[in-house]
């Protein structure tokens, strides 16, 4: 009867040991999740935005006919509305800087509470390990959208140059430089295109 009972003091003590919040490994990253792929999204969002502006661009750059006019509001448009994407991809990277700091903060806090000696320096290795990644992934996420305000400016700088000048001589004169404004614009799809691959490993890191 008494092995009968230790054995039940036992299970019962595994029992408290596994349920007791203040010895759990790690907290449940599952939070910081959604406002990385909220980023993520929104980098998408203005990948695409960013990548149709380039082919406006392209094609006012060698539009010489009659559509020229049709060709130079609709570049305007997607100017106005690259800039919106700029805006909301910046919104949503703040928001996860926000998310991570409180989540961060809790963990070390967690952490510092542990008493039993294992648990605590797991925690501090996993915690140390995801925080360096999250630290890598929002400075390539901030590399990227620092990128988007000179190419907005550059686009437009062209389209109101060519606003009381719109005519197939003053679109020539300007071929090169619609040109490489095209190449900018394509440069930093790209880069939004690297930070999106980023973002994916991340998520698929916190998931493990």
């Amino acid at each position: 009867m008494q092995r009968v009972l230790l054995s039940l003091l036992s299970l019962l003590l595994v029992s408290c040991q596994a349920t007791n919040p203040a010895q759990s490994t790690y907290p449940n990253l599952a939070p910081l999740v959604q406002p990385v792929a909220q980023a993520r999204e929104a980098q998408r969002a203005a990948a695409e935005q960013f990548q149709t502006a380039q082919e406006q661009v392209s094609q006012l750059a060698n539009c010489h006919t009659g559509s020229l006019q049709a060709m130079y509001v609709a570049t305007v448009a997607e100017h106005d509305a690259a800039v919106q994407a700029a805006m909301a991809m910046n919104s949503a990277i703040d928001a996860l800087e926000q998310s991570a700091d409180t989540l961060f903060q809790q963990w070390q806090s967690e952490t510092a509470v542990l008493t039993d000696a294992r648990a605590k320096a797991k925690s501090q290795a996993r915690l140390t390990q995801t925080f360096q990644s999250y630290q890598g992934l929002i400075e390539v996420m901030r590399q990227s959208a620092a990128q988007v305000a000179p190419v907005l400016a550059a686009l437009n700088a062209s389209v109101e140059s060519l606003r009381d000048n719109l005519n197939a001589s003053a679109v020539a004169a300007r071929n090169n430089e619609l040109d490489a404004l095209a190449n900018d614009i394509g440069a930093l799809v790209q880069q939004l295109n690297s930070s999106i691959v980023r973002s994916d490993e991340f998520i698929a890191s916190l998931q493990q």
